[in-house]
């Protein structure tokens, strides 16, 4: 080897290893990110899901039930409840917020001499 080929060999080598490692770092962080939004979304669907459910078993104690707000407690998640409808065709929507991300959920029930079905529930983004 000529002087000077042991040199350029060592940079081309050094150079090709740190563009290996820069496109995996990225591609390490740039699913770590992906993870945490599909995560935190998941979370605030739970949450909205959640506040679904209470509103539920609200109307079956309640029939008069309107709805009501869920303050950011512990898990961080504020949830809106609102009923609207007659008294045998109510729908009711579930809107959970944290940071930037907000999931909602919309049920659709009928309500006839206390029985309740439910005819459609949908996720609405």
């Amino acid at each position: 080897m000529r002087k000077g080929q042991t040199l350029i060999s060592l940079i081309v080598v050094v150079a090709m290893s740190i563009i290996i490692i820069s496109t995996v770092l990225g591609l390490v962080i740039s699913n770590s990110i992906n993870t945490s939004v599909i995560q935190q979304s998941g979370l605030v669907r739970s949450a909205a899901e959640s506040g679904m459910e209470n509103a539920l078993l609200q109307l079956l104690r309640n029939p008069d039930y309107e709805g009501e707000t869920i303050p950011a407690g512990i898990s961080g998640y504020q949830t809106v409840i609102t009923v609207t409808g007659d008294d045998t065709n109510k729908t009711l929507e579930s809107t959970a917020t944290s940071l930037n991300y907000r999931r909602k959920i919309k049920v659709d029930i009928t309500y006839n001499e206390n029985i309740m079905q439910i005819i459609s529930w949908r996720d609405i983004q």
